[in-house]
């Protein structure tokens, strides 16, 4: 496969592999790559040293690219969230002839912070982590999906596919959201699923939400719905459907995007004339931290809240687990 790939592109590029700007390097049974960069001032500021390492990552991707399409063998391409916090760092100038100033280059933030040591874990934190272990968590995935993103973008500087992880989180939301919201109204899991299974997403965010939630669901004006749509949806879909390689700025964008959303989302929950109605959908997303963060929590909320069962969220998971196939 790989042969075959390699001739088409040299036939239809007229090119000729044996030469070329890799061309005169000499064969090893290991390979070292030296970024080099020359700069007009003596003394480039650190954006312009930042921007040509970017500039030498980049090509370093495109030869392990190159070598993925000669020989099929796997690589993980290079990225400056994947490097250690700190490389070697070489300077000269005209003036000091063969004379090298050696020093450390710090890479990236988050390296720095993997390369530490995380902070005690407070005791809201572990019985997060207790909870979380039990399973009964409505939104987990959208969670776990979230951690997927974040450490393909900060640890990893998979853009694509933290755009990937970003977009399926946010549809896992949208979609646990309606189901919640279905459950609460006491609607069949079969025709909850029929409800899935014919209407596509885009279909469902412009009629079942804001009946429900209230809100700006439309996709195609400036709130935070428009926004996820625009900048993690679509993007979404040219990375799927096109190939497209996102920008790191884009990945960002994406990730911010469906933070938003989320946030969102949470507002429309905790508002005056929902809370009541969809507590226990609030209590499953946003919990009783984030109610208290709204300043919701009145006597009445306190009160509903308290007539709950130990585990609240067992009914609607048994109610979920019941439901046919919906995709």
């Amino acid at each position: 496969m790989a042969d075959d790939f390699v001739s088409a592109l040299s036939v239809g590029l007229g090119a000729d592999p044996a030469k070329g700007p890799w061309s005169n390097v000499p064969k090893s049974d290991i390979a070292v790559i030296e970024v080099r960069a020359v700069f007009p001032e003596d003394a480039p500021s650190d954006d312009a040293i930042s921007e040509a390492f970017s500039e030498g990552l980049g090509m370093i991707q495109q030869l392990q690219r190159a070598y993925y399409l000669a020989t099929g063998d796997s690589v993980q391409l290079v990225a400056r969230e994947a490097l250690p916090a700190a490389i070697p760092f070489a300077r000269n100038t005209p003036e000091a002839g063969e004379a090298v100033d050696v020093g450390m280059y710090l890479t990236h933030g988050p390296a720095l912070r993997r390369d530490t040591l995380s902070a005690v874990l407070t005791d809201d934190q572990l019985t997060a982590i207790r909870t979380a272990l039990r399973g009964s968590i409505p939104f987990w995935p959208v969670a776990d999906l979230r951690r997927e993103a974040e450490a393909a973008l900060e640890l990893r500087g998979d853009y694509r596919g933290a755009v990937l992880a970003s977009a399926t989180s946010a549809e896992v939301l949208l979609d646990t959201i309606l189901l919640h919201l279905l459950w609460t109204d006491g609607v069949q899991a079969s025709e909850a699923a029929n409800l899935f299974t014919e209407t596509g997403l885009a279909t469902r965010v412009k009629t079942q939400y804001h009946i429900r939630i209230k809100g700006d669901w439309d996709v195609t004006g400036s709130g935070a719905v428009a926004d996820w749509y625009r900048h993690t949806a679509l993007l979404r879909h040219r990375v799927v459907h096109a190939g497209y390689r996102p920008s790191r700025a884009e990945a960002v964008l994406s990730l911010q995007s469906a933070y938003a959303l989320e946030r969102f989302i949470g507002d429309l929950l905790a508002a005056p004339g929902t809370l009541a109605k969809y507590l226990k959908t609030a209590l499953a997303f946003v919990g009783v931290p984030g109610l208290t963060r709204r300043n919701v929590l009145s006597k009445r909320i306190r009160g509903m809240l308290d007539a709950l069962p130990s585990d609240p969220h067992a009914a609607y998971i048994a109610w979920e687990t019941s439901m046919p196939p919906r995709m």
